[in-house]
């Protein structure tokens, strides 16, 4: 199984994304359910509920393969992209989805320069 690439639409035109299932993601789906966050407002929900549904499967694959071991050099998706975006839809789901998965793929592209999105209070 290879880590899927998506292809990033309107103002992210040309950008690609790695990213996971916000609708089956428990972060997610308490933030997206409870109290007054930007969450209640996720556009990921919407559209993975709707005219993108066809998605989810492709991304739920990715958060299973991220999220359960350390990836192997030749699982990293080869990306030649100066700029890449992790977590265009999904939330970080343990600590092995960010410092292995995420963190590898990021060091194995030396010349790209990779952005994680993530809205999970680190503080606490």
């Amino acid at each position: 199984m290879q880590v899927h690439i998506s292809k990033m639409t309107g103002k992210l035109d040309g950008f690609k994304a790695i990213s996971t299932n916000t609708v089956t993601n428990s972060f997610c789906i308490k933030m997206n359910s409870s109290g007054d966050t930007i969450c209640r407002q996720c556009y990921s929900h919407g559209m993975l509920k709707s005219y993108r549904k066809n998605m989810q499967g492709a991304l739920q694959r990715n958060s299973d393969l991220l999220s359960s071991r350390i990836l192997d050099q030749s699982e990293l998706p080869t990306i030649l992209d100066a700029f890449f975006r992790i977590n265009a839809h999904g939330e970080l789901i343990n600590a092995t989805h960010l410092a292995y998965s995420c963190g590898r793929i990021s060091a194995y592209r030396g010349n790209s320069t990779g952005g994680i999105w993530y809205r999970l209070n680190c503080s606490s």
